[in-house]
């Protein structure tokens, strides 16, 4: 390999994961060093192929001897917090963390703060971005943030509220990102970031209010609205004006400031496709400089703007915007994107165009039946579905769907996720019917079976029949019998089971109980999991550390997530 050009080395180099790279080359000699130095600079350990033989290799080899080559770290996972919380001394150069969502949302409070405060200490760290519930972020930036820490970016659930605690200013705050829960907090926040020159801004509910201490120093504004999410503040003054009217009343507040306006509006009034009317939110803007703008309305726009696209949408028939684009940031709510769409006779053509997720369950208020308006085309191309929800039960009620549904599975290029509602016994039956090739048996990365009744007494081909049918699985969820709780031997059983099923498996996720866990089953389970944490700590020993779990509860019951 000394002798080969540096463009074939890098051509070379894409087929290997980039920590066995990173492990093989680095101290190769010089002119490898150098080559392989660039992967090091950004590290993101929330890639789907990062197994936990990749991740410990970083943990114990990459990261102590080369962490002061990485600039930047994307991290996630209750599992993650554990581990890389004690490493953060090998990071003297690191100057951006993005800290994503975990498996299991809910995360404990004092464990964030305690890892949020290590992070702040970093002398070098210049961007933050978190995606967890952070009442404190702010009083912790306050207090433990150095004057580098410039940038910072926190997305939320909107039922809580950011200020509650702070008692001090955030002076080096320059640029944010914030989702707010009401439009009432900016006069907090600029109470607390004095002199931001940036703001990227959404919100879930409106006040008419007057902002009389707008930073003299913010110079840009990029503020994201979806109106179909929107809720007006029930007060005397704001309840029978129109959305476009409170816009314009909240930009006014900025009117002094900004040189830079973008605004992206989902779900737009007419007046938003009145190029005069629209127009008219900006034109007291003395000092405006650029304003961009994607505007998704069902009503058809006048030909003064610039660009129209006409969208294959249910909700979002014409896109007005300019160029460049702006770009959502905030993704907390999938803003741009459909969530779950259900299959019922109401579904359209378009919404199954743009649908991500099908749920293919009864629900309490409506029953799962063939779309009434269209027929399935082979030239329909949908890309953006990559999750499908399938219940046995719905399935055998409806016998008609199985051929609608095993024809958009194989229409779907980008599926990789099935979540199943099926007994154990079934649940082959259920794959078999849908996995028709080896194109589709390919794509399919994560398999969640929810039916509570996993046990220890299946038959022991079990896994292997599974992975027989795909053959490419990570992620596999498994929802357990109460009595699993109970008997602790079993998860070793199982465990080995998995592995020897599954080779590329990376994560196992087990959930205890299926159903709200009261103080009765709390202590019970607290047992369980305990014992659990001694199983596997004797199962990892005789395996040489090659896994790795986390524990946690939410609202449904209590959880085992394992890397492997």
């Amino acid at each position: 390999m000394e002798y080969l050009p540096d463009e074939l080395l890098l051509l070379s180099f894409r087929y290997l994961h980039r920590f066995d790279l990173l492990y093989t080359f680095k101290d190769l000699n010089r002119r490898f060093q150098q080559i392989v130095e660039p992967y090091l600079y950004k590290v993101n350990l929330t890639q789907a192929n990062l197994s936990y033989k990749h991740f410990r290799l970083f943990v114990k080899h990459i990261l102590p001897s080369h962490g002061n080559s990485i600039r930047s770290l994307t991290v996630s996972g209750l599992q993650l917090f554990d581990l890389v919380r004690l490493h953060l001394h090998h990071l003297p150069s690191l100057e951006s963390i993005t800290l994503k969502r975990p498996l299991i949302d809910t995360v404990r409070s004092d464990k964030l703060e305690k890892f949020l405060i290590q992070v702040l200490r970093i002398p070098t760290l210049k961007h933050l971005s978190i995606d967890y519930h952070g009442g404190i972020i702010f009083e912790l930036i306050s207090q433990y943030a150095t004057p580098n820490l410039q940038t910072l970016k926190v997305l939320h659930s909107y039922d809580f509220y950011y200020f509650g605690y702070v008692t001090q200013q955030s002076p080096y705050l320059k640029r944010l990102s914030i989702n707010l829960m009401s439009t009432i907090d900016l006069v907090k926040l600029f109470q607390v970031a004095v002199n931001l020159n940036q703001l990227n801004l959404s919100f879930y509910t409106f006040a008419d209010l007057e902002v009389r201490e707008v930073p003299d120093t913010l110079e840009k504004l990029h503020l994201e609205i979806d109106f179909r999410l929107l809720k007006s503040k029930n007060n005397k003054k704001s309840l029978h004006q129109s959305n476009f009217h409170m816009l314009s009343k909240l930009l006014n507040n900025f009117r002094n400031n900004l040189k830079y306006l973008d605004l992206i509006v989902l779900n737009a009034e007419k007046e938003f496709s009145d190029f005069d009317k629209f127009h008219s939110l900006v034109n007291s803007f003395d000092q405006l400089e650029t304003f961009e703008y994607d505007i998704r309305t069902k009503y058809r726009p006048d030909q003064r703007f610039p660009n129209v696209d006409e969208l294959i949408s249910a909700n979002s028939t014409y896109s007005i915007y300019t160029n460049p684009r702006p770009q959502p940031f905030d993704t907390s709510f999938k803003r741009v994107e459909f969530e779950k769409t259900k299959l019922n006779s109401d579904l359209t053509r378009s919404q199954l165009l743009v649908a991500t997720s099908l749920d293919v369950t009864d629900g309490d208020f409506f029953d799962v039946n063939l779309p009434s308006s269209f027929e399935l085309s082979d030239d329909l191309k949908l890309v953006n579905l990559n999750k499908i929800h399938i219940c046995k039960s719905t399935i055998d009620s409806n016998p008609e769907i199985r051929p609608f549904l095993s024809k958009v599975i194989a229409l779907a290029s980008n599926l990789h996720t099935l979540v199943l509602e099926s007994d154990i016994e079934h649940t082959l039956l259920l794959l078999k019917q849908f996995i028709t090739s080896a194109n589709i048996s390919r794509k399919i990365a994560e398999v969640q079976l929810i039916q509570q009744n996993f046990f220890d007494d299946q038959d022991l081909a079990f896994f292997s029949n599974i992975a027989h049918i795909v053959p490419n699985l990570k992620s596999l969820s498994l929802t357990l019998h109460k009595e699993f709780s109970v008997r602790n031997s079993d998860i070793k059983k199982l465990i080995r089971r998995t592995r020897a099923g599954f080779r590329k498996l990376n994560n196992l996720t087990l959930k205890l109980f299926d159903d709200d866990v009261h103080s009765d089953d709390r202590d019970m389970l607290d047992s369980a999991l305990e014992s659990y944490k001694k199983s596997l700590n004797e199962l990892r020993h005789e395996t040489g550390e090659s896994l790795y779990w986390s524990t946690d509860y939410n609202m449904s019951g209590a959880f085992i997530i394992i890397w492997m």
